[in-house]
């Protein structure tokens, strides 16, 4: 209970700190965390290194696979940064910090009429590219992983609710599918990042040349509300965050309920490993995703 306490206060001051610091001076502070974090090498930024090396096609050296590890981890960093101050920013400047990039997909989704399942990996900024999108077309919602302690987990669903998403929690929402069927059916853009599975029920996929779990969510609320399964990739360029919607993945003609979803499953995982690719430093996933085992502890010395 102490350690918990302490863990909410310890973000609750950040939070208060980087909002009344400069913004070139929170930046420069949260990158520092990003590089000690990367420096100590501690089992999430050794899983992080592994996953980095597979979606990279274990084609970088030692020192290359290090350095990209530790642009991953400030940018990392940097995500956290523009989260604790997004109160402060006005609806002008959420618009000049975000941009879609090749976008067409996402007004055709727009003006199809049907609903709209956003799914998108641990990439760039979700938040504020959900903010973009809550100003600029429609409400989303969306669901979370519960943090611990509870009172930290409630600051983050308070502060997204602020940005007008609906956020659900993943274990302990009632009926949580159906309230994302009735929301997708209402015309709210259901948003779910959906690279890895936190459930016991991820399909089977091949990613990166290795197989895994994803989870079904996006796939089957896409077959239940009949909508337009939309892939997002999102990055960082200089101040710029960018959301790439990617042509939508349609429902297949034929095949049991289970096979659509497995189908679409699949493709949305290729789809990630086109946007993962392309930028690598932005993808945070310091959990693990193969069954292969992580890759020695410590850094390159080449």
């Amino acid at each position: 209970m102490i350690q918990e306490a302490l863990k909410d206060f310890g973000y609750a001051s950040a939070w208060q700190l980087v909002q009344h610091l400069p913004e070139t001076q929170a930046r420069a502070l949260f990158a520092k965390f990003g590089e000690r974090a990367w420096a100590k090498d501690g089992r999430n930024v050794q899983r992080l290194r592994a996953n980095l090396a597979r979606a990279t096609g274990f084609s970088l050296s030692a020192l290359e696979l290090d350095e990209l590890t530790r642009q991953t981890m400030v940018n990392y960093t940097r995500y956290w940064c523009d989260v604790f101050r997004m109160p402060l920013w006005t609806p002008e400047l959420v618009q000049t910090r975000t941009q879609a990039f090749q976008a067409e997909p996402l007004y055709q989704a727009l003006d199809s009429g049907r609903p709209i399942v956003a799914a998108l990996p641990h990439m760039g900024n979700w938040d504020l590219c959900g903010l973009w999108f809550t100003q600029q077309f429609r409400p989303i919602t969306s669901v979370a992983e519960r943090l611990r302690p509870e009172s930290l987990y409630e600051r983050f669903v308070d502060f997204r609710r602020s940005l007008g998403i609906e956020i659900f929690a993943h274990h302990q929402t009632p009926d949580l599918y159906q309230r994302l069927v009735e929301a997708a059916k209402s015309g709210r853009l259901v948003a779910l990042v959906a690279d890895r599975d936190l459930s016991r029920l991820g399909v089977p996929v091949e990613f990166f040349g290795a197989r895994t779990k994803m989870p079904p969510g996006p796939a089957a609320l896409t077959v239940d509300t009949d909508a337009l399964l939309l892939p997002v990739g999102l990055w960082y360029d200089g101040e710029t965050v960018y959301g790439q919607p990617f042509e939508a993945i349609e429902i297949p003609n034929d095949g049991e309920r289970y096979e659509k979803v497995a189908v679409m499953t699949q493709k949305l995982a290729q789809v990630f490993e086109q946007t993962i690719s392309a930028h690598p430093n932005c993808w945070y996933m310091l959990q693990k995703v193969w069954d292969e085992p992580v890759l020695p502890r410590g850094r390159s010395t080449q």
